[in-house]
């Protein structure tokens, strides 16, 4: 299972670049809503996981 998942991300991530991705991610609730230099809370993480990517 967890090889399936590896891969799944893979695919779909493969051709980005670093920065790309950075940019990707960065765009994102989780960061959007931590200040800057902080660490972003788990919680937050998890919510935002659950409602947009798992669905």
């Amino acid at each position: 299972m967890v090889n399936s998942v590896l891969e799944a991300v893979y695919d779909k991530y493969a051709e980005y670049s670093g920065s790309q991705l950075r940019n990707m991610t960065h765009s994102e609730r989780p960061w959007m809503e931590t200040k800057h230099n902080e660490v972003i809370p788990v919680e937050l993480i998890r919510d935002y996981f659950k409602s947009e990517v798992v669905e």
